[in-house]
């Protein structure tokens, strides 16, 4: 995109995990993100278990259908953990 520096690729947006259990027996859990775009936008979504990639997400150009009175989007991903 041609930044020349890290101000000028604006702010992050924010991002928080919810909706998901602290422990499990699975070797495989459902996890949901809530990310509100803080006006630069979103870009590719990562999940990640122990500093590896398992996830993903680069849907660019996302159209967000927020709830009621929020500007985020939410995000439901099923992760293997073994």
């Amino acid at each position: 995109m041609g930044y020349k520096t890290l101000a000028d690729a604006g702010t992050a947006p924010l991002v928080e995990i919810i909706d998901t259990p602290a422990n499990t027996e699975k070797d495989e859990i459902t996890v949901t993100v809530k990310v509100a775009d803080t006006g630069s936008g979103i870009g590719d979504i990562g999940l990640y278990l122990n500093d590896t990639a398992v996830l993903v997400d680069s849907t660019r150009g996302l159209t967000i259908t927020p709830k009621a009175g929020e500007k985020a989007l939410y995000k439901t991903y099923t992760v293997k953990l073994l």
